[in-house]
C-alpha cells in the first residue's frame, strides 16, 4: 500500500465518524474541492480549508448519517482515483440513498491539493 492510500483509508475512516478537524489536516492550506454544483449540500468548487470545513459542515447540517466506502484505488505519480460508494440520510426527508462516486486526487507532499467529487447528484436528489 502507498503512504498516501495510508493516509486516505485514514482520511475516511476519520470522515465516517464525524472527526472532519482530522480531515481538514489531510488537505493542503491551499486545496481546491469539486463537487457538481446540484449536489444540494455544495455550491461547486471550494478553495482552500476553510471553504473546505464550510462544506463539511453543510454534509453534516444535511444528514443524519453519511459515510464513504472506498473500494478500488489506482495511483500513477501524485494522482489517485478512488471508486466506491457514498451512503446517507438526509434530515429533512429521513430518506436513505446509495451511489456511486469516484474520488480523482492530486497529492503534495502527502497531503490533498486537489479533490474532485464525482457522484450521481440524480440519485442523491431523490433523498432531498
Amino acid at each position: 500500500m502507498s503512504m498516501e492510500k495510508d493516509i486516505l483509508m485514514d482520511l475516511y475512516q476519520k470522515f465516517n465518524i464525524g472527526d472532519i478537524p482530522s480531515v481538514l489536516k489531510g488537505f493542503t492550506e491551499n486545496a481546491e474541492w469539486s463537487t457538481p454544483p446540484n449536489v444540494p449540500w455544495t455550491k461547486g468548487i471550494c478553495q482552500g480549508r476553510e471553504q473546505i470545513a464550510e462544506y463539511f459542515k453543510a454534509v453534516g447540517e444535511n444528514h443524519s448519517s453519511i459515510k464513504v466506502i472506498p473500494q478500488d484505488f489506482v495511483q500513477e505519480g501524485n494522482k489517485m482515483i478512488v471508486a466506491g460508494y457514498l451512503e446517507g440520510t438526509a434530515i429533512e426527508s429521513g430518506i436513505n440513498y446509495a451511489t456511486r462516486i469516484v474520488h480523482v486526487m492530486t497529492w503534495e507532499n502527502q497531503r490533498i491539493a486537489k479533490f474532485e467529487d464525482i457522484v450521481d447528484a440524480a440519485e442523491i436528489l431523490k433523498a432531498f
